[in-house]
């Protein structure tokens, strides 16, 4: 019975997971070769909040016993979107550009996000127009004005690494003298 060998062969896998939100970049759309209809697969999520804002000005007239009376105001519409909103792609306007939807219940208010070179390629909220320090965008039928600062906003995407190690193991049977 001793002469009999044991051969002992392990296979160990080692599975580890970790959830890790990223900007989603140019580099990463590329390494992953991800297809229009793989993006509009993916949760993403605003990296920062933003806020839309909408000012109309009015004046309004009144002429009474021959004095005018001049009223003026203001309204303003804010929409936030906070940090971490979940979005989905719902289509590309053109080549490296998605627009995302962060509303649950009107498809037509979205976002334009695309690749900015100078923010390592990170997709970040795009305006049609600017305005001194302020990003025009369209959000629904409306034109709202965005801080330039919230031009850095972007996209973010919960990345889920796995690492998966084989381990093989094997034990040496050993030699004799004469063998």
């Amino acid at each position: 019975m001793q002469r009999l060998t044991i051969l002992l062969i392990g296979f160990v896998f080692t599975l580890t997971s970790c959830h890790s939100y990223k900007m989603l970049t140019q580099d990463m759309v590329e390494q992953y070769n991800w297809s229009e209809s793989e993006l509009k697969q993916i949760q993403f999520y605003a990296s920062e909040d933003i806020t839309l804002r909408q000012i109309q000005r009015g004046k309004k007239t009144s002429i009474e016993d021959g004095e005018v009376s001049v009223q003026t105001g203001k309204e303003i519409r804010e929409i936030v979107i906070k940090k971490g909103t979940e979005g989905i792609m719902m289509f590309q306007p053109s080549k490296n550009q998605i627009a995302v939807s962060f509303d649950a219940e009107d498809d037509s208010k979205f976002l334009i996000f695309g690749p900015n070179p100078k923010a390592d390629g990170r997709y970040i909220l795009l305006a049609s127009e600017w305005d001194k320090r302020k990003g025009k965008v369209t959000y629904g039928n409306t034109k709202y004005f965005v801080n330039a600062n919230k031009l850095l906003a972007g996209l973010m995407v919960d990345i889920k690494q796995k690492d998966i190690t084989k381990f093989n193991s094997k034990q040496a049977k050993g030699r004799k003298v004469g063998q």
